[in-house]
């Protein structure tokens, strides 16, 4: 309630973290989605959701696991970057960069990872066409991101050699002094 009393009149955004089919044996710890806050203004993550899809079926025994970690000292890059959508009628949002992987994990050269993470969505070898979904209400509590402070969706298990799929999410956050 706290969080949602304190957005009030803050302006309010969301933006979409949709990879393309991200291939066989990603890497452990592979950033798949990466968004920056640029400016002074704190950046309050109130949501994030998030949903897996197999386009090829994952090999017997394997695990798919995505977490949300926080960095600092670097941007992410590579994939597709994208732009927030807000809410009302209050402008561009502060968030400086925000990018989802195409077929392969972000590049992360220089960033520093906090190294706490949040399970987000896992999976048990999925076949064809499965699909599974998951999220964080954070409404209450938000994750805060500071100045040149960012939040990502990183795979936990490194993936077999075969089975492909794709992550689509959407985070919601509100700014504020």
């Amino acid at each position: 309630m706290a969080a949602i009393e304190a957005s009030r009149g803050s302006p309010t955004f969301s933006v979409r973290a949709a990879t393309g089919v991200l291939g066989a044996a990603l890497a452990a710890g592979g950033t798949v989605f990466a968004m920056r806050n640029g400016s002074t203004r704190r950046v309050f993550v109130t949501r994030i959701t998030a949903a897996f899809s197999a386009t090829v079926a994952f090999t017997a025994a394997s695990q798919q696991l995505f977490v949300v970690e926080r960095f600092t000292a670097a941007t992410p890059t590579g994939g597709t970057a994208y732009t927030p959508m807000p809410h009302g009628s209050h402008g561009a949002s502060q968030i400086a960069d925000a990018r989802a992987s195409t077929t392969a994990a972000l590049t992360t050269a220089a960033v520093v990872f906090a190294g706490a993470q949040i399970p987000i969505l896992g999976a048990a070898s999925p076949a064809v066409s499965t699909n599974v979904a998951g999220g964080l209400d954070l409404s209450d509590d938000p994750i805060t991101l500071g100045f040149d402070e960012g939040l990502c969706i990183r795979n936990a298990v490194v993936w077999p050699v075969a089975g492909t799929g794709s992550l689509t999410a959407v985070v919601s956050w509100f700014e504020s002094n």
